[in-house]
């Protein structure tokens, strides 16, 4: 196991303008698997019956953190996973957070960042009380070394019912810890009763009392289905979160900007700190998000088409929340691998005004069974970059023939290289997952701050969560 991993307070200063030089082995495609990481570039775990991973993070000698749960037998058996690879893509240690409340009650990570001293911070969920649906908004502080919890955090308590942190966790530069995710307006947790939760925690995990309310914000975009998935703070320090909405009839991507002090933003979207976004009058889910140099946003996910089927999709918005017509086609770039239905899950900024984004698609006959991972990378304008594998666009099948779904991806910091986490279907019912990684190779030279990572948290190795 390795030690923990610190970086001198000195050095702090000099990341957010040190840049990295980041070439690929001599002759390699960018873009194409990496050889020297788990020697394929892929490396797939089966811990338990179904394991998935949702989000990742790095250390600072780049040892890559994947967040996730795992479960033997249901959800009742789910158990939070938090798992340690080093660089070149072997397994240092898994380690795993049973609710300690009761005897068969689900946790989960669903994301987290590295603290400047090595502590790991994670968000996700755990049960409240024992029976029933209803979920606690729970962040812990975890020791790199034995995995202990050091910390867990205090309870937001939103409206009292299931709450869920689902849209990340962010560090502020003075230490305090901003997760979103939704919570329930009732006791039934259900799809139609849920609004935005955010909430802002000091360092040792106790609920900031000057943001929002007692240190929570809900937000209710149409009196229904309200979700974040991604979180990030600007330099300025507002809040932005993505996710989608649904108003009665269907899904469209969601945007809001909180001020530091947790009130909506009334420069941004229609005076009211909300922008949604309807594509063709489908479903539309916003799912991750990347911060540009100039505070412009992009957002990815999947909107539906026509056909019904889904797109791997890429959104640009101005500062102000409005469409940027100077992206794709009026502010909106399809990214198509095979012409069957994609999604994007996940972005990471280069720092050199290319972006590398990350999904699924279908391949061959298509159908859920057929799906690989997906990445795509592209310039500032949503076009297409050449210089990955040849036209900007790669495909992954992790090995075992079935399912696999890409959550997230994230350039690890010490070569600049695109890892991408999610997890592969074992079996022909598709009911048995295994944990799923890979890593590609890349070029540069990149800024290490690229994503908007500067502005809340000072170790360039963090991700928000799916």
């Amino acid at each position: 196991m390795l030690g923990r991993r610190m970086i001198p307070p000195a050095i702090l200063p000099m990341l957010a303008v040190c840049c990295f030089v980041a070439t690929g082995p001599a002759g390699a495609q960018v873009g194409a698997p990496d050889p020297s990481f788990d020697a394929d570039g892929r490396r797939v775990d089966d811990f338990e019956a179904t394991d998935y991973a949702w989000n990742l993070a790095f250390e600072a000698d780049g040892s890559i953190l994947v967040f996730g749960y795992s479960e033997d037998s249901g959800p009742n058996s789910r158990q939070g996973r938090l798992s340690r690879y080093l660089p070149d893509g072997s397994l240092d240690v898994s380690w795993v957070y049973p609710f300690s409340g009761c005897g068969s009650t689900p946790r989960a990570l669903l994301g987290g960042l590295v603290e400047p001293n090595g502590d790991i911070i994670t968000v996700g969920y755990d049960q409240n009380g024992c029976g029933g649906a209803n979920r606690n908004f729970r962040l812990l502080r975890i020791d790199p070394d034995s995995g202990a919890i050091l910390l867990a955090s205090e309870l937001p308590t939103f409206y009292g019912f299931a709450d869920h942190a689902f849209g990340g966790v962010v560090r502020q530069t003075d230490g305090k810890l901003v997760a979103a995710g939704h919570a329930s307006i009732d006791g039934s947790d259900g799809a139609a009763t849920r609004d935005i939760a955010i909430a802002r925690f000091h360092s040792d995990l106790t609920l900031d009392d000057t943001f929002g309310t007692d240190g929570e914000v809900t937000v209710d975009i149409a009196g229904d289905y309200d979700f974040s998935y991604a979180t990030k703070l600007q330099d300025d320090g507002k809040i932005v979160v993505a996710g989608f909405t649904n108003d009665g009839s269907q899904f469209d991507f969601l945007l809001i900007r909180l001020d530091v002090d947790g009130t909506l933003d009334p420069t941004f979207g229609g005076g009211d700190g909300i922008v949604t976004t309807d594509f063709d009058g489908k479903d539309d889910f916003a799912l991750d998000l990347a911060l540009r140099p100039d505070g412009s946003i992009l957002v990815v996910g999947h909107r539906g088409a026509p056909d019904g089927s889904t797109r791997f999709v890429i959104v640009a918005y101005q500062t102000d929340g409005q469409l940027d017509a100077s992206f794709g086609t009026a502010g909106v770039q399809v990214v198509d691998f095979t012409g069957l239905p994609a999604a994007a899950y996940g972005i990471a900024a280069q720092g050199d005004g290319r972006y590398v984004v990350a999904g699924i698609t279908e391949t061959g006959a298509g159908g859920r069974e057929t799906r690989d991972f997906a990445i795509a990378r592209i310039g500032s304008d949503g076009s297409l970059d050449p210089t990955f594998d040849g036209d900007g666009r790669q495909t992954l099948d992790l090995g075992l023939g079935m399912e696999d779904i890409a959550r997230r991806v994230a350039l690890q910091p010490t070569n600049g290289y695109p890892v991408v986490v999610g997890y592969t279907v074992e079996d022909p019912n598709l009911a048995v997952q295994d944990l799923a990684i890979a890593r590609l190779i890349s070029d540069g030279p990149w800024s290490i701050f690229s994503d908007g990572f500067e502005s809340g948290d000072t170790t360039a190795w963090s991700q928000s969560t799916p």
